[in-house]
């Protein structure tokens, strides 16, 4: 009895050290544990499983581990949303290899120039960029189109035998600057760093697994690929849109539960013309927007009068005063005072406190 406890101590022990360790495919694992049958994507009429998603990412990690992809080696991926892009996120997850997500908005040759940042062991396409893939130079890299090979892949390979042991702190995606200052810069993000943010986003919306993720905006930015993968860690369903369908979107909406729905000028307003026009409401949303950090600073004043133009105006003027200050989608500066600040009562304070220390000295 005593030996049976000893051992019982013993594997909780070993159990809580490796839940510190966990990867962000095994935090996947564990929803299709729990409950195989439930919805992990869906995009237009096609719906996929957490089980069935399972099954093709374990398959496909075994595909990519036959074109020579191993641990820490970089996935290139030029594509579209489309489920396909998670499910390659996914196997990578489960061979500890990275996957550098291309911006298909770039020129070709800021492609190149993060293609060769990363230099990756195979590079994935859509057809949508067949056309931009032959432009580059793979440097003798093997590539394939995803509507060619993928589905041949994934329904041929037997999944490997045993699961390769990834840290959290291994990277999982790259994710690339916008190189508005120059060319892009990539940014790799570890697991870890996917299941912190994962967790901070459930703490402070709230979300559960009944809450969905809207994926319309490009998978290779964080607003899509960081939730997306987020919403499978916690066993809720990931709505795919191939880019801005304010009538997608809002059919979606309408009938499902999501968490955190991105939305930013320019996207919201066709989103609310068409709510407005149908007189229909969102089945429900824990929060909308971009949680934007944002400084507006008046230059109405006789100062700024001779800047030329706003930027100048805010270095050069001595533009120390803001008049609204937004911090993660919350306005904590409104006509250039903090809401809910009695100022009077802290100058008070700092009167008080001056005095005690002059008269302490």
């Amino acid at each position: 009895m005593k030996d049976a406890q000893s051992s019982a101590r013993k594997t909780s022990a070993a159990d809580i050290r490796r839940s510190g360790r966990l990867s962000v495919y095994e935090l996947f694992a564990a929803q299709v544990q729990r409950d195989p049958d439930a919805v992990a994507i869906e995009q237009g009429g096609s719906r996929r499983s957490y089980g069935a998603l399972n099954e093709r990412a374990v398959r496909l990690a075994a595909a990519l581990r036959g074109k020579g992809v191993r641990y820490g080696d970089r996935i290139g991926l030029l594509s579209e949303n489309r489920a396909e892009y998670i499910e390659i996120e996914l196997a990578a997850a489960y061979l500890g290899a990275i996957v550098a997500c291309q911006n298909w908005r770039l020129a070709t040759a800021e492609l190149q120039h993060c293609l060769d940042l990363v230099s990756p062991a195979l590079v994935i396409a859509s057809r949508r960029f067949a056309q931009t893939l032959s432009a580059l130079d793979l440097h003798g890299v093997e590539s394939f189109i995803i509507e060619d090979d993928y589905e041949a892949l994934v329904q041929t390979t037997v999944p490997l035998a045993e699961r390769p042991d990834v840290d959290p702190e291994d990277g999982l995606v790259i994710l690339y600057t916008s190189g508005t200052t120059g060319l892009p810069k990539g940014a790799l993000i570890s697991h870890r760093a996917e299941i912190a943010r994962m967790a901070l986003l459930r703490m402070d919306i709230r979300s559960t697994e009944e809450d969905g993720f809207l994926a319309w905006a490009p998978m290779f930015h964080m607003g899509s690929t960081d939730q997306m993968l987020g919403a499978l860690m916690s066993g809720a369903t990931v709505y795919v849109v191939d880019g801005f369908n304010a009538e997608a979107i809002v059919d979606i909406m309408e009938r499902a539960r999501l968490g955190w729905l991105l939305l930013m000028p320019g996207s919201i307003e066709p989103v609310v013309a068409l709510l407005k026009e149908r007189g229909r409401r969102p089945k429900g949303i824990r929060a909308v927007g971009a949680m934007a950090d944002l400084a507006l600073f008046k230059l109405d004043e006789l100062r700024f009068s001779g800047s030329g133009d706003p930027l100048a105006a805010l270095v050069l003027c001595g533009a120390h005063r803001a008049d609204r200050v937004m911090v993660g989608g919350r306005w904590i500066v409104a006509n250039g005072e903090i809401p809910g600040l009695d100022l009077q009562a802290l100058i008070k304070r700092h009167t008080a406190v001056a005095r005690a220390l002059q008269s302490s000295g």
